[in-house]
């Protein structure tokens, strides 16, 4: 059952979401969110304690969809290494670059946030256990990876394969991705499955 409250907070959430894709949550005000969700302030407070927490409302649900993702999952049969890594790859870039106006702000946030630095976390964390997970099945068939403490080694993986797709590096550097994606991939490969 819809009722006008769950309007007014779908249209806020609506509203910031429209307001990201132009400027970052640093920016924005409680007032110009509500003039774009064309609801009062009161109606704001009624929902959200701050923008801030409007913000952390749209990250929910990103961590179950990242421990869904099928980008994580276990190798397929006849998948080969390199399809492995690319898919990897694939995933941790569209869950965790910061292209995406919400989760660039929600990153921006996190370190005076302590709800959204929470969910960031969570999703961050999600994903690792995800690839651990998926690197222990390569350990049982075979692989060697460079370091026994596996969250650690997916985490410095993760770090390095989302450092090299920031927006402004990858726009300003024609076939920076390019080559960033086969460093990136050289080494997944050598961390986990060394010469």
């Amino acid at each position: 059952m819809t009722n006008r409250g769950d309007h007014a907070r779908t249209a806020i959430l609506t509203a910031l979401r429209e307001l990201l894709d132009r400027n970052p949550i640093s920016e924005l005000s409680v007032q110009a969110i509500t003039r774009q969700a064309g609801v009062t302030r009161t109606a704001f407070y009624f929902y959200f304690e701050s923008k801030y927490s409007a913000l952390a409302e749209l990250l929910h649900g990103r961590t179950t969809a990242a421990m869904l993702d099928q980008s994580f999952a276990l190798r397929a049969q006849g998948e080969s290494t390199p399809a492995l890594i690319a898919r990897v790859i694939t995933g941790i870039r569209a869950a965790l670059a910061a292209d995406d106006p919400v989760w660039a702000s929600c990153r921006a946030s996190a370190g005076y946030e302590p709800e959204i630095a929470g969910i960031v976390a969570d999703v961050e964390d999600a994903i690792t256990q995800r690839i651990v997970a998926m690197v222990s099945a390569e350990v049982h068939q075979g692989a060697h990876p460079i370091s026994t403490d596996l969250p650690a080694l997916v985490r410095v993986l993760t770090t390095a394969t989302v450092a090299g797709c920031a927006p402004a590096r990858v726009a300003a550097q024609p076939g920076h991705l390019d080559s960033t994606t086969d460093a990136v991939a050289a080494l997944w490969q050598n961390a986990l499955w060394p010469s």
